[in-house]
């Protein structure tokens, strides 16, 4: 997989994107702190205006498009319940249109995140599974139990089982905490392979138009030890990302 080259309209784009995007979130975010006080289930809805914001924006301004590619055996275990979700994480872009395209799960993310002023907030509203890096054991015992309580609540959850952006061609392990999902929770394991790091690199400012290719693979095999998940889950993954 190789970064797209930039184009000087691709840097026109960006300056546009960044001058609207992050100073509308910001207002929104003040307009929307009345929605902390409402129940989840009328906040959500109003909030993830934002994602359409977003998503709008990288369309029609970035000319970032995506196409997704489901698999049947993927298609057939979302359509019975939530599942986990174990995504290739390259770029910010995953972290908001999933809202969208996997009907707003619960991100397993660090716990910083929830500390940041007005956003945090946000987070925390709707119940997003916050994880302590510094705890040790604790932080997966506790992960576990909050994506548990969001299954049971018929609520899917996302994993990035590398617990980083990875930019494409980068090696990172593949840590346990997608492991410790699929052995505790009994729920489908669906990896997901994508390329999003072609054209919105990590901690890059100009994004590159063009199309990005999201692809839902069949679920992992119950039964299995750890070290053959992590083994079968990574194959697939990196052999689909190409």
């Amino acid at each position: 997989m190789t970064v797209k080259a930039a184009r000087p309209m691709d840097r026109v784009r960006s300056i546009v994107f960044a001058l609207t995007f992050y100073p509308l979130t910001t207002a929104m975010l003040i307009l929307l702190l009345p929605t902390l006080l409402l129940p989840i289930r009328w906040a959500r809805p109003v909030c993830y205006l934002w994602v359409d914001f977003f998503d709008w924006m990288s369309r029609r301004v970035l000319r970032v498009r995506y196409r997704i590619q489901i698999d049947r055996e993927a298609s057939d275990a979302i359509a019975r319940g939530p599942v986990i979700f174990a995504a290739k994480h390259q770029s910010m872009w995953e972290t908001l249109i999933f809202n969208a395209l996997l009907n707003r799960p619960a991100f397993v993310l660090k716990e910083e995140l929830t500390r940041i002023p007005l956003f945090g907030r946000f987070l925390k509203k709707f119940e997003m599974v916050a994880v302590d890096r510094t705890a040790g054991a604790a932080a997966l015992k506790g992960m576990v139990r909050q994506a548990r309580d969001q299954i049971e609540k018929g609520r899917s959850v996302v994993i990035y089982p590398q617990g980083t952006r990875v930019a494409p061609g980068e090696k990172r392990p593949y840590l346990p905490g997608a492991a410790a999902l699929y052995s505790q929770i009994d729920a489908p394991v669906i990896p997901i392979a994508l390329d999003s790091g072609r054209l919105w690199p990590r901690r890059a400012f100009v994004k590159r138009a063009g199309t990005i290719t999201v692809k839902v693979l069949a679920p992992i095999p119950k039964g299995l030890d750890r070290k053959s998940f992590l083994q079968m889950l990574k194959a697939r993954i990196e052999q689909a990302c190409g």
